[in-house]
């Protein structure tokens, strides 16, 4: 299995980092403290100091194990962090070896694989890197505690890498009851439209493409993570529909707006480019 997979030389310095005071509760009610533990099969051996003051390593059966209180991982934030300052890579560094921990204590009420893993799924989307999106959303899907809306969110990302692949007709079907679906928060599903959006412009559907990327500027204007791609991508649009004007100003918008975005040295060629060509609005 692709996690099972992962490379575990980062996990040491993973496990230095991690606060020794984990506590295992038993399902008898009774709370073991701990100074660090590691997964074997059905059971977790725990460091213990015992009465003479030594440390030894005490086996409890996963069976028996109501919950561990494992601390926060730090990458939490520190990841959260560095992905809203759009470096995916460092991001996604942090993270692997937190992951490479956790996926053994995933099946144990406390553990934070979920969390880590939905920031990855980021991580990987942002890098374009397909497959792992796709393993790591496959085992979110098959966790128990992953909320509706966190899984919607692993749908959009695997739709955005199936339009990567050209799979832009199996990106709008997976995608359509998703940003349709009448009991999710509109401003809660900017990527998804994003997603479609793209399918469209990729498939000459100009007109439903702008539709889309629209919703994004309307419902969530201030997501600075989201607004560039939206931008271009109405601009792309614009000029499929043969409206210059249009196109100018989003262009415009996403370099005066958002300078320092990825999609800003495109939008700058695509003025450019923009400023020798005739076009005129439909109808004009």
């Amino acid at each position: 299995m692709l996690l099972l997979a992962v490379v575990l030389s980062g996990v040491g310095g993973f496990l230095a980092r991690v606060s020794p005071a984990q506590s295992i509760n038993l399902r008898t009610g009774q709370s073991v403290q701990t100074q660090g533990m590691r997964r074997d099969g059905a059971n977790v051996f725990a460091r213990v100091q015992t009465a003479g003051g030594t440390v030894g390593e005490v086996s409890y059966p996963v069976a028996n194990i109501a919950q561990i209180d494992f601390p926060e991982p730090p990458q939490l934030r520190t990841a959260g962090d560095l992905l809203g300052a759009g470096k995916a890579s460092d991001a996604a560094a942090q993270l692997t070896p937190a992951l490479a921990y956790y996926v053994f204590f995933r099946d144990i009420k406390g553990n934070w694989w979920v969390p880590l893993a939905l920031l990855q799924v980021d991580a990987m989307s942002r890098l374009g890197r397909d497959r792992e999106v796709d393993a790591l959303a496959a085992e979110l899907s098959r966790m128990g505690d992953v909320s509706p809306e966190s899984l919607r969110t692993v749908k959009f990302k695997q739709a955005a890498a199936m339009n990567r692949r050209g799979e832009y007709r199996q990106a709008l079907a997976a995608l359509k009851p998703l940003v349709e679906d009448k009991a999710a928060p509109p401003n809660e599903l900017g990527e998804g439209w994003l997603a479609v959006g793209s399918a469209h412009l990729a498939l000459r559907d100009y007109k439903d493409a702008l539709l889309a990327f629209l919703h994004v500027p309307v419902y969530v204007p201030d997501h600075a993570l989201l607004m560039p791609a939206a931008l271009l991508g109405s601009a792309k649009a614009y000029v499929g529909l043969v409206d210059k004007l249009h196109a100018q100003s989003a262009l415009q918008r996403l370099v005066t707006d958002y300078p320092n975005a990825p999609e800003a040295a495109e939008a700058r060629d695509r003025l450019q480019k923009l400023a020798a060509v005739s076009l005129q609005p439909p109808g004009s």
